[in-house]
């Protein structure tokens, strides 16, 4: 089969069983929307715009929607079943249309403008689409002109900004992550349009840099984060055009003179494990690995969490053609799992490419595949400052920066107000799969859960990448783990030591050192804000060891309230709020509308209004050195969360910003975050240098684990006040003195960035 024939057959999904019922709708679906945008189209000879809503000349996005529209027409042309098959009306407006698009606005030597992305990237993959599918009927001559405008604005796989003069991105530079990827896809594919196969060559060996691990900036790290822009975060956006193109290339060069081989292509085989499922929840993808997506309407782009989440079950969908046995068994399980596990978006329903629907319901419907629940687990992401902890029921999550990573991203009138959300905030996923779509745009942008911030009113898109501290991280063994940030606001003027330990069913939140310099505004750490039904369908209580209160929906100060529970409005959607100590807390009931602006046309806006529960601990004005102490008990009954405080199984040891330490008796385990490089002690621990430490017991076995979340240390010295006989495992990084009645140990960090190191030894009872 010829490269065009096989590109046709990704795009429209061929072949297919046109007796399905499900691929009955998707072809009538795509027909409708078809005749739809050809219905509304400017069919006038003297026309100067296609679409009345997209007529602009000075806004590429409008641009890359008309590529968008005339793509939807040419697949109703192209697809088998559809009522516009083979159309000769509609291709003859459809073609009329592509050459006045071509004269109008995309053709080489045009004066590219705006954002750079629709010209190298949108349009180029759009049109070439719209080539393969009405290859036989455009002649070559036209096809040439079209190939020409795409090789004028995007000719080298390796680099972008060939002709982006005027645009936001105007030099020329290595193209990187997944617009790379993007790249390659154009040029590959147009390559074989024009039967170039030196350009598909290039592309082939141009994609080879994806595969390679970074430390710094754009790409892949060891330890599954994934970066994008520079520095965000960007796993669930960019990460999935990277793992879509990759996979769609390793498919569309297989058995070609290009085919992509070697051991470093195996590397995307492990993402998808080790960077992509530990984000998924339920056929969702963690909102704090989506970047500035977040704030894009459901259907349009991003999709929402579970949309996002639907597009990376379509990329392992399709890598389960080209992987090993050993790991599509495993992308099966997942895979059957997230779609059986999202009730809200249902998977089967909302599937618009007939491809891939066919490829999941073989899954679904085979009892052989069993679902893989991926609870019971936890995983830290040093390099972007993120980690996940999953149980039973509930995922939760915290989004920090540093140093090394960008607080948040606000561009293209995206996520303009996302100025708290890589400041330590928490996200609590449970059974109430709905809680984070519209979350972005309807909620308290001041108010983000797990941060501590002050009330100053901010600019929008103010105060990103700011300096950062470099101590962000922690430290894990098996399903627990610890998490720590050194913040400083975006303006240096509060600060605070915050801490994060994630056991099992338990996240026990501590605040330390919080000082702010700043007047005329008051400080809050905010315990919760939850997006909720509205209120009839919400019980809340508070209180204490002698009393209970009903939330009467008005805001609520209290200074003796040491619980709250929350009854949700689904199943395992309950959540408890225990408080070791009694403070200033505030509760509130707000309905809150926002909007989304449609990215073609600002001035088109939906307006969506949601009720919120919020939360937090108020510090007053300028406090100094003040802190805080919360558990979040995820799950928990109202009688469990009141009677949390009398049968609570953990010690908060230190709450400094010097040390922050919490024991659990029931694990046997103690977490200890170390702020400074200096001699201090807890328990039986003793460290010299500032590090995450956790430390199990398990009868006369001795479990410790070690980081260093600044990745500025050359070693960290311990010393552990017991006898030990045996060191029954030891990291290959760790020196071990076993002495008459203590075990120093020294481990060697320069170059681990943040990753654990671990030893385990046996102790003298």
């Amino acid at each position: 089969m010829d490269l065009i024939n096989k590109w046709k057959q990704v795009i429209l999904g061929t072949p297919y069983d046109a007796a399905d019922k499900k691929v009955k709708q998707i072809i009538e679906k795509k027909t409708g929307k078809a005749k739809e945008i050809w219905d509304g189209m400017n069919k006038a000879r003297d026309r100067d715009y296609l679409w009345e809503h997209v007529k602009s000349r000075k806004n590429p996005e409008q641009l890359h929607s008309i590529s968008k529209y005339l793509l939807e027409m040419a697949t109703a042309y192209a697809m088998p079943g559809s009522s516009l098959e083979k159309d000769s009306i509609l291709l003859q407006d459809l073609i009329g249309a592509l050459d006045w698009f071509y004269e109008e606005h995309y053709h080489a030597g045009k004066q590219a403008y705006g954002n750079w992305w629709p010209w190298e990237i949108g349009i180029p993959l759009r049109l070439n689409d719209i080539t393969i599918l009405l290859y036989d009927e455009l002649g070559q001559e036209r096809i040439k002109k079209y190939m020409d405008a795409i090789e004028y604005f995007q000719p080298d796989p390796r680099y972008s900004g060939a002709n982006a003069k005027g645009t936001t991105a105007p030099h020329h530079r290595e193209a990187t992550g997944g617009n790379r990827v993007d790249i390659c896809k154009v040029v590959a594919i147009r390559g074989a349009i024009m039967r170039q196969e030196e350009k598909i060559a290039l592309a082939s060996q141009a994609i080879q840099q994806v595969f390679e691990y970074v430390t710094e900036k754009d790409g892949f790290y060891e330890d599954g984060s994934f970066i994008q822009h520079g520095n965000i975060p960007y796993t669930g956006t960019y990460g999935n055009v990277l793992l879509r193109g990759v996979v769609e290339l390793l498919l569309f060069l297989k058995d070609t003179p290009w085919e992509m081989k070697g051991p470093h292509v195996e590397r995307i085989y492990q993402w998808v494990l080790t960077s992509f499922a530990p984000f998924l929840y339920k056929g969702a993808v963690m909102d704090m690995v989506s970047g500035r997506s977040v704030t894009r309407k459901e259907g349009e782009y991003g999709q929402g969490d579970h949309g996002r989440g639907r597009e990376i079950i379509h990329s392992i969908l399709l890598l389960c053609q080209s992987a090993p046995t050993s790991y599509v068994q495993e992308y099966q399980a997942l895979i059957k799992y997230m779609i059986q596990s999202d009730t809200f978006v249902p998977y089967l329903e909302r599937i618009e490419e007939i491809g891939l629907y066919q490829l999941a319901k073989k899954i679904v419907e085979d009892p052989a595949i069993l679902a893989k629940n991926p609870e019971n687990d936890h995983k830290q992401f040093p390099n972007m400052d993120r980690v996940v902890h999953h149980q039973k029921d509930f995922a939760f999550g915290i989004a920090s920066h540093s140093t090394r990573t960008g607080n948040y991203e606000g561009m293209n009138g995206e996520n303009v107000r996302g100025w708290y959300s890589g400041d330590g905030m928490t996200y609590l996923y449970n059974g109430d799969l709905s809680h984070y779509t519209d979350y972005w745009i309807t909620v308290h942008p001041y108010r983000m859960p797990g941060t501590t911030e002050d009330t100053e009113i901010r600019k929008e898109n103010s105060g990103q990448n700011p300096l950062g501290r470099s101590w962000v991280g922690g430290t894990w063994i098996g399903t627990n783990g610890i998490w720590g940030m050194d913040f400083a606001s975006w303006d240096e003027s509060l600060t605070a030591k915050k801490g994060w330990f994630l056991f099992q069913d338990k996240i026990i939140a501590l605040g330390a050192g919080i000082s702010s310099q700043k007047k005329g505004v008051r400080v809050e750490t905010i315990v919760e804000n939850r997006k909720f039904f509205p209120k009839e369908c919400i019980l809340i209580f508070y209180g204490n060891h002698e009393e209970e209160h009903s939330f009467t929906w008005e805001k609520r100060e209290t200074q003796k309230t040491n619980w709250v529970h929350v009854t949700g409005p689904t199943s395992h959607s309950d959540i408890g709020y225990y408080f070791p100590t009694t403070g200033s807390l505030c509760l509130d009931w707000k309905e809150r509308t926002g909007s989304y602006k449609a990215l073609y046309d600002p001035t088109v806006e939906t307006f969506v209004t949601h009720h919120y529960f919020e939360m937090w601990l108020d510090h007053g004005q300028q406090p100094c050195n003040d802190s805080y102490a919360y558990v979040i008990l995820p799950n928990r009954s109202k009688e469990e969360t009141k009677g949390y405080g009398a049968h609570s199984d953990f010690e908060i040891l230190s709450n400094t910003k010097e040390v922050q330490a919490v024991y659990d008796q029931g694990l046997k385990i103690l977490g200890i975050l170390f702020w400074e490089n200096k001699k201090q002690q807890v328990d039986f621990i003793t460290c010299d240098h500032q590090a995450a430490v956790m430390i199990q017991e398990e009868g006369d076995h001795l479990t410790i684990a070690i980081s260093d979340p600044t990745m500025e240390n050359e070693f960290i010295d311990l010393k552990i006040n017991r006898k030990a006989c045996k060191v029954l495992f030891c990291d290959s990084n760790i020196q071990v003195d076993l002495q008459e009645e203590s075990v120093g140990i020294r481990v060697y960090v320069k170059g681990l960035r943040g990753q654990r190191s671990r030893i385990t030894i046996k102790t003298l009872v």
